[in-house]
């Protein structure tokens, strides 16, 4: 498990590679077959049903952003 400022750099880190894999992957299955497993990896090393929620709600801000209609579910 990693503390919340490790959690908060992983998804910064995510959001911040998000926009150039959009544009990279030819089609939609492959940008969330590599989305899905960094958003997984980032909820399960989340140490508590706070941080874990924590991780959600960002990513889904980002998503909304991006304007991509899928959403991540909360812990």
């Amino acid at each position: 498990m990693v503390e919340k400022r490790q959690l908060e750099a992983m998804v910064s880190e995510l959001e911040r590679h998000m926009p150039r894999m959009l544009r990279d992957y030819d089609d939609e299955d492959g940008f969330w077959l590599w989305f899905s497993g960094e958003a997984d990896s980032m909820r399960r090393n989340a140490d508590s049903r706070e941080d874990r929620t924590y991780v959600c709600d960002r990513i889904n801000q980002m998503l909304r952003r991006a304007g991509v209609g899928r959403e991540v579910p909360d812990a």
